[in-house]
């Protein structure tokens, strides 16, 4: 409830360690909520801040489908 009495949330993760708990985090949508990440909420939205080795599980292509991640929205650098 604290975090998501902010007006924004941003969450960065770094390192090949993170990468698996970022996916879950992001992608999955069976179990919502299973990820505390998950439960942010903020008015302003949560803006994620990865490298490569904290994204490297990602599955960036399948976001276009809205219905798939509604809660998703890819944008920013790559680099």
């Amino acid at each position: 409830p604290v975090l998501n009495a902010a007006g924004r949330a941003i969450v960065v993760a770094a390192g090949g360690h993170k990468a698996t708990a970022v996916a879950r985090s992001l992608e999955t949508q069976a179990l919502p909520g299973a990820a505390p990440a998950q439960l942010l909420r903020p008015a302003g939205g949560v803006t994620w801040m990865l490298d490569v080795d904290a994204a490297a599980q990602l599955h960036e292509g399948k976001w276009a489908d809205p219905k798939a991640w509604q809660r998703n929205a890819v944008g920013g650098s790559k680099e």
